[in-house]
């Protein structure tokens, strides 16, 4: 998956990051390394809101034609609305 065209195979089915419109939107990606979805766990104890930020950016801009940046303002907001537990997370 280096291309980012997602991938399918041993019972997973990888969405790609390339040419993907769902990308446009700050908040879906921020909401995603977040909080996770699937099969990919949520990273909010991991990174912080400053590396979600340049994680974003550069998965929207590299990717895709997105090259408006991510702020740290941008992952507080998304943070600030949902923070999902492994005993509430319905929508993971």
């Amino acid at each position: 998956m280096a291309d980012a065209k997602g991938g399918v195979g041993a019972g997973a089915n990888i969405p790609a990051l390339a040419h993907n419109p769902k990308l446009a939107d700050k908040d879906f990606v921020v909401g995603i390394i977040l909080h996770g979805r699937g099969g990919m766990p949520w990273l909010n104890e991991i990174l912080t809101h400053e590396q979600i930020a340049a994680v974003s950016t550069y998965v929207r801009g590299q990717f895709n034609d997105y090259h408006d940046p991510v702020t740290e303002a941008d992952v507080n907001s998304v943070a600030a609305r949902i923070t999902p537990s492994p005993q509430s997370c319905a929508t993971c």
